[in-house]
């Protein structure tokens, strides 16, 4: 008995993970959106903060739209990237929004919609995960 006891214990410690390395956790996360180049555009933004793994990187007032590179700001593997909005902002097809654009890797222009959010009083705020791959 304590002999199969033995080579079950074995057995499953050798089936055991071993720690991932965080390139190989970037792969393993398929709901990333994979990015070479992104940044963030905004409509009459109001009160806009981008946050990248929870910094703040960037806090946009007023009326002016908003262009800004982020993946200085980031790190090669997963990001959070999230946009938050303090208010709900003017409504309407050319009022208050944001969105991230992505580049993916390997493409050398035409940048992708992966967020878009116009604020409104029940949702302020959106986020998703980003795999950047510097270029």
């Amino acid at each position: 008995m304590n002999a199969l006891l033995g080579i079950s214990t074995a057995a499953a410690l050798f089936s055991l993970p071993l720690s991932q390395s965080p390139a190989l956790a970037a792969q393993a996360d398929t709901s990333a959106v994979s990015c070479s180049r992104l940044n963030v555009n905004g409509t009459k933004p109001g009160d806009l903060t981008v946050k990248i793994n929870g910094t703040t990187v960037g806090t946009y007032y007023g009326e002016d739209g908003v262009y800004q590179d982020l993946e200085r700001r980031m790190q090669p593997g997963i990001n959070r990237v999230s946009l938050t909005f303090a208010g709900p902002g003017e409504p309407g097809p050319f009022g208050t929004s944001a969105e991230l654009r992505c580049l993916a890797p390997g493409v050398a222009s035409s940048r992708d919609t992966i967020l878009t959010l116009k604020p409104t009083a029940k949702r302020l705020s959106a986020e998703i995960d980003v795999n950047y791959v510097p270029r």
